[in-house]
């Protein structure tokens, strides 16, 4: 019981010695590795979590943000040799169609290190539902042959063209043509040409995906 009351007695001078000694510490290292402040001109580029697969992202109003971020000298040294320890992105989880302004987060991969700026703080995000169909392609041929040729049949090894993409760019879609350019054809040709999606005045209809290429056959005489 005496020896306990000592301890007791002593033991705000144990406290106050361990706690001198953590000061010391943290200067000591602080003085060695300075804390800083930098910005990181290198822009992080943003990945987009949780998004309803029967959406998509119609418009986005940047695809990277940039970083100040407060760490002691050596980890600024490390993030700049490994970029990938930084990651940046915007969770859409639970979002459905429309239009939101969202907040980036950001994943710093060591510490100590804290992001003391982030710009832009918000990203603007519009969603869509993700429509698909099916049309059939029609062939048109273009340009005209050297004198004493004409153009036999031509043929296509796929009849149908699946396009995809925001409803509301897929809903302008009438047609979708191959064109295949004859000018100054001298022989038989095998050539893979672009498919392209028309809306009903022959304007290319942009924002979404033709799930091919056509591979044509033509054949001159």
């Amino acid at each position: 019981m005496k020896n306990f009351r000592d301890f007791l007695k002593f033991l705000p001078t144990v406290l106050l010695a361990i706690a001198i000694a953590v000061v010391v510490w943290i200067a000591a290292v602080t003085e060695n590795d300075p804390n800083e402040t930098i910005t990181y001109n290198n822009p992080v580029a943003v990945r987009i979590i949780g998004l309803d697969p029967g959406l998509l992202i119609s418009k986005q109003s940047v695809n990277t943000v940039t970083l100040s971020i407060s760490a002691p000298r050596s980890i600024h040294a490390r993030l700049e040799n490994s970029p990938e320890l930084i990651q940046a992105f915007i969770n859409l989880s639970g979002r459905e169609e429309g239009s939101f302004s969202v907040t980036p987060q950001v994943n710093l991969a060591i510490r100590p290190a804290k992001v003391t700026k982030l710009t832009p703080q918000t990203i603007d995000v519009s969603l869509e539902k993700l429509a698909s169909t099916e049309y059939e392609i029609a062939l048109r041929q273009t340009g005209s042959l050297p004198i004493g040729f004409e153009t036999g049949n031509a043929e296509m090894n796929a009849q149908n063209a699946r396009i995809s993409g925001p409803v509301s760019q897929v809903s302008k879609v009438s047609q979708v043509v191959a064109l295949l350019d004859i000018t100054n054809l001298s022989s038989n040709l095998t050539r893979t040409i672009n498919l392209h999606a028309l809306d009903n005045r022959g304007v290319e209809v942009t924002g979404i995906n033709i799930d091919f290429l056509g591979t044509f056959y033509t054949t001159s005489v």
